[in-house]
């Protein structure tokens, strides 16, 4: 799944760490879009589990992969304060949460739908205390065995799940 909003020449928007290697630092700016409209956050993974933080209050002690994207969808289960119930800005969109567990859950609309919508469903439908937006438009999702539209791509960085290797 495309992981963030990127530029035109595919460079993030914000930052992106891959590897434990920072390859673009943390934009804390304000601008106009989706991914300055504050609070925004960053997804991580460190080597005790996944988080969705809000992006003032990241930390990269640790992080083995991250990506800024924006706005949150859910802070501690709370909704965006901007988002509104009944909204007619509607898009695909795609984004991640992580339930108190630490389990990841990745999520992508088959229709148009408002972020207040989509937020919700992480939180009521997924479980989710924290969450955040990713993409919209061009999201895309490949699962094994299944067709992947080629219109939607490229992607500048993408979220990948792998089944982990059974110690010996």
């Amino acid at each position: 799944m495309n992981a963030g909003i990127f530029e035109p020449d595919l460079t993030p928007t914000g930052l992106l760490i891959s590897g434990g290697r920072e390859l673009h630092p943390i934009d804390l700016r304000s601008g106009a879009g989706n991914f300055f409209l504050k609070p925004n956050g960053v997804f991580f993974v460190t080597a005790t589990g996944a988080h969705v933080v809000e992006s003032t209050e990241f930390r990269a002690d640790g992080v083995l992969e991250a990506t800024q994207s924006g706005p949150l969808l859910l802070r501690a289960g709370v909704v965006h304060p901007s988002f509104k119930r009944g909204s007619s800005h509607r898009a695909i969109r795609n984004g991640v949460g992580v339930r108190r567990d630490g389990t990841v859950m990745l999520a992508i609309s088959r229709d148009e739908v408002s972020l207040f919508d989509f937020a919700v469903f992480f939180r009521d439908g997924l479980g989710c205390g924290d969450a955040l937006y990713l993409d919209g438009v061009i999201s895309g999702l490949a699962v094994e065995g299944s067709s992947v539209d080629e219109d939607t791509g490229p992607f500048a960085a993408a979220i990948v799940v792998e089944e982990r290797a059974s110690a010996p």
